[in-house]
């Protein structure tokens, strides 16, 4: 990964540092779950691409509870060998989020049992407050949500 690249995540990832505790004190869990659940297999991520909440539908197509989740980087859910190019993406995006359908070809994603199942997904960025995050859904290839 280029050094431009690894350069830019950080800064991303400094400005936003604080993002995840003004975000637990203004929005209780129970209302996030109530919304998330709203919105069938999904995960919230914040700008450090870490894992806010995923939603009891996300955990049966991924098999990780949501707790075991939260936190996370969502390159667990990514295998490697698509790392670097979802670096590269991701820095791009973030430049300038908008809703992103990744709904024309099916990508793999990493199920607890190291198994990949294939998914299309959507991204929508969304603010709560003055915090930027991130929706993303999921359907699998089965046609469950």
């Amino acid at each position: 990964m280029s050094a431009e690249i690894l350069a830019e995540l950080e800064r991303i990832k400094h400005e936003r540092a604080d993002t995840v505790r003004s975000f637990h004190r203004r929005y209780s869990r129970k209302r996030l779950q109530a919304l998330m659940g709203e919105v069938g297999a999904a995960i919230l991520v914040d700008p450090d691409l870490v894992i806010y909440m995923a939603t009891q539908m996300f955990e049966r197509l991924v098999d990780y509870p949501p707790s075991e989740l939260q936190g996370e980087s969502i390159k667990r859910l990514i295998p490697t060998r698509f790392h670097e190019r979802h670096d590269i993406q991701t820095a791009n995006f973030l430049k300038d989020p908008h809703t992103l359908s990744m709904m024309r070809q099916p990508l793999p994603i990493l199920r607890r049992d190291g198994t990949e199942r294939l998914v299309r997904i959507e991204i929508e960025p969304c603010k709560l407050d003055t915090d930027r995050y991130f929706v993303a859904r999921f359907y699998d290839e089965q046609g469950e949500e």
